[in-house]
């Protein structure tokens, strides 16, 4: 059995240590020795980190995660994990690259005349979904742009991906080239939310300027008009946008993010789909995912274009925002106006799905 306790001298070397020891563990039939070298290996991964910085501390910390998982050693693979889950960050030391562009006032304005001129705020918060669309833009031009790029950029198609999430920790990595195709797609999406977004932010803001902050009873009584909407769940819609109204766009975020899911599984449950799954051994009674659910939706006639909206926001892993998952985790301290603004929209259009409101409410 060979035993290293030599400086690492570059990532040559280290890999040649992790194939020599792969191969040690897989001619060792002693059950103790095996248990042995996989501890020696995912040491060298380890010892690999400590020597290293940034990213490429992470990338080694990862590693040393995933031989200890191949091990099957619970002890071995709680250890791993441990050090990893211990970055931060800034630990990480990535560069943050920042662009930004202009739109004239009487260009802002054009945009949003709209919401001035619906007439009432009943008809102006439909108009956020009816004249804005989704905030990820349209599917088939995002398809479109993708393909383009994976053209035109030949080389950035070449090099590998990882995505991290909030806390920093590694969150995805692609597998396939429809993974990759699947990423790239959720990037365009990405890329059209933050331009977007702004903006909805302010036609939200606008309906309140232009025609004043409903009572949460007023707003109660316009969500109750869809026949899936409880008068608990339309006073819960009411009070996230009276929340964004006040100036509390986190409130407002973090409440409405899971009415989302309400909004999708009263949809699902109303075209008679079992979806429920009943405790098994120690497996709780539960539903099945968001994104799970959004497929069904899907698969009746949900257009596309939305349903990828709902699905990057809110539960994509392959990219996109995947809110739902960061903020329900912790991994998102702060949502400002805009964020707020996305997943308000994305609430009142599966609120409208949910049937159509009644047109006597203009006034």
């Amino acid at each position: 059995m060979i035993y290293w306790r030599m400086p690492f001298l570059n990532i040559t070397i280290l890999f040649i240590r992790d194939n020599v020891l792969r191969l040690q563990i897989a001619r060792a039939s002693d059950a103790g020795a095996k248990k042995g070298l996989w501890g020696i290996l995912v040491n060298v991964w380890n010892e690999a980190a400590n020597h290293s910085e940034g990213l490429v501390r992470a990338t080694h910390l990862k590693k040393a995660l995933e031989c200890a998982e191949s091990s099957q050693d619970h002890e071995l693979v709680e250890q791993a994990a441990a050090k990893l889950q211990r970055l931060r960050k800034e630990d990480l030391r990535l560069a943050t690259f920042t662009a930004s562009t202009g739109i004239d006032d009487a260009e802002i304005e054009r945009l949003l005349a709209p919401i001035s001129g619906a007439g009432n705020w009943q008809h102006a918060l439909l108009g956020l979904y009816q004249i804005y669309g989704p905030a990820t833009g349209n599917l088939t031009q995002n398809q479109a742009r993708v393909e383009r790029h994976a053209r035109e950029f030949v080389l950035s198609g070449l090099l590998s991906k990882e995505l991290v999430g909030g806390d920093g920790l590694p969150r995805y990595r692609p597998q396939s080239d429809g993974d990759r195709d699947a990423m790239a797609l959720a990037e365009q999406e990405s890329y059209n939310i933050q331009m977007m977004a702004p903006m909805l932010a302010m036609a939200l803001s606008r309906v309140a300027d232009a025609y004043g902050i409903p009572s949460e009873s007023e707003l109660a009584e316009f969500f109750s008009q869809t026949p899936l909407t409880d008068e608990d769940l339309a006073h819960a819609l009411a009070r996230a946008f009276i929340r964004y109204w006040a100036g509390d766009a986190e409130g407002a975020a973090f409440t409405i993010i899971p009415r989302i899911e309400t909004l999708v599984r009263n949809l699902v449950i109303a075209m008679d789909r079992g979806v429920y799954r009943l405790q098994r051994d120690q497996k709780p009674g539960q539903y099945p995912g968001l994104g799970y659910l959004l497929d069904i939706l899907k698969a009746h006639g949900m257009d596309e274009s939305w349903h990828r909206c709902v699905l990057t926001v809110c539960a994509n892993p392959a990219g996109g925002w995947n809110i739902r998952n960061e903020v329900a985790h912790g991994f998102i301290v702060n949502m400002g106006m805009p964020v707020a603004a996305v997943v308000l929209q994305i609430a009142i259009y599966l609120w409208s799905l949910n049937g159509s409101p009644d047109d006597a409410n203009d006034g």
